[in-house]
C-alpha cells in the first residue's frame, strides 16, 4: 500500500492587528420614487443627456446601492471541505437594466436609438478619465461613472432584434414621432466609481 511522509516546520509567530470593515444597509430608499434615470455622456455638445422615457422593469445587481456580495468557492479535500471567500468591490459590478417586452412594448424606438448611440460612441479616454454618468434617481441620490458594456434586444448577444412598430399617435423623446419595440431590451453598465 503506498504511503507518504511530510515534515512541517512550525515557527513562532507574532500577533497582527487587522481592521474589520462593516457594511450597514439602510432600510429606507434614498431616491425619489417615480424619478426617471439619466445617462450623461461627457461630450454634452454632441450627446444630450438621455432621460429615460420610463425606468426599467428590472435592475440586476443594484438596489439603493450597488450589490457586490463576496464570491465563495468550496473545494473538497481529502479530509474536509475548504471555503475560499473573495471580496468584490464596486468596480466588479455590472448593473443590468431590463425593459421587458413580449406582451407589452418594452420602450419607444427613439429611446432605444439614444441608448444605442451611447453604446457605439464610448467616451474617449483622457486625463482625468471620461465616463458616462448614470443617475438612478428613483433608487438613490448618488451618481456613478460607468461604461456601457452590452446592449441586447431580443435576448441574444450580438443580435439586436429591432422591429419599429409605428403609429401616428406616438410621441417619443424630444416630441419626435416614434414607434415602439416589442422585444425585451437589456442594457449592461460596468460601474467604475461614484461621481464625483
Amino acid at each position: 500500500m503506498p504511503t507518504e511522509d511530510s515534515t512541517f516546520e512550525i515557527l513562532a509567530g507574532s500577533a497582527v492587528t487587522v481592521a474589520a470593515t462593516i457594511t450597514l444597509v439602510d432600510a429606507a430608499s434614498a431616491g425619489t420614487p417615480g424619478a426617471l434615470r439619466t445617462l450623461t455622456h461627457p461630450v454634452s455638445a454632441s450627446f444630450p443627456i438621455v432621460t429615460y422615457s420610463r425606468n426599467p422593469d428590472r435592475t440586476i445587481n443594484f438596489d439603493q446601492a450597488p450589490l457586490f456580495p463576496p464570491q465563495a468557492e468550496l473545494v473538497r479535500t481529502l479530509g474536509s471541505t475548504l471555503g475560499f471567500v473573495t471580496q468584490n468591490a464596486l468596480d466588479d459590478v455590472v448593473v443590468t437594466e431590463i425593459w421587458e417586452g413580449g406582451r407589452k412594448a418594452s420602450m419607444e424606438t427613439s429611446f432605444f436609438r439614444r441608448l444605442y448611440e451611447l453604446s457605439v460612441n464610448p467616451p474617449v479616454p483622457a486625463t482625468p478619465e471620461n465616463f458616462i454618468l448614470w443617475a438612478p434617481a428613483d433608487r438613490t441620490t448618488k451618481v456613478y461613472k460607468t461604461l456601457i458594456v452590452g446592449l441586447r434586444v431580443g435576448g441574444q448577444a450580438g443580435k439586436l432584434d429591432v422591429k419599429d412598430w409605428t403609429s401616428e399617435a406616438l410621441q417619443g423623446l424630444d416630441s419626435i414621432p416614434t414607434g415602439i419595440l416589442d422585444r425585451t431590451v437589456e442594457l449592461d453598465l460596468l460601474l467604475i466609481s461614484e461621481f464625483p
